[in-house]
């Protein structure tokens, strides 16, 4: 009688562990982080996809901050994400030869490039692109 009942709890058991959901597995990583103007106040948070194409801040800020970008600074929001491996780069059009890291060392950008400061600056057409 034993026996027959820890075949019928393993069965169980087992029947229940296939029957359970699978997991997502296709989801992309993502960097997350925050666009902020400190003179107006505006903020927001936008998740980069790693490993793909460069995105401008238009793309991903545009609709909290419409169709002209100004902001102070871009902080990390997520920069433990991918085992503390992901290296993003921020570029100013105006400056092509120059990139910004962002990542899990170097979390925060001043992006009008004085840190005593807060100047909002048109950030509208900057990328950014992060890879593991």
């Amino acid at each position: 009688m034993k026996a027959s009942m820890i075949i019928a709890s393993a069965a169980a058991l087992f029947t229940s562990a296939l029957a359970a959901p699978a997991i997502t597995r296709d989801a992309p990583l993502v960097f997350t982080v925050q666009l902020a103007n400190d003179k107006s106040g505006k903020n927001a948070n936008a998740d980069v996809i790693v490993n793909n194409a460069a995105v401008t801040f238009g793309q991903l800020f545009g609709g909290a901050f419409g169709p002209q970008v100004l902001a102070t600074s871009l902080q990390a929001v997520s920069p433990g994400a991918g085992g503390n491996n992901v290296q993003c780069v921020v570029k100013d059009p105006n400056y092509p030869g120059q990139a910004i890291a962002l990542n899990a060392w170097n979390t925060f950008i001043d992006l009008d490039g004085n840190v005593n400061v807060a100047t909002p600056t048109d950030v509208t057409y900057f990328t950014i692109e992060c890879q593991l």
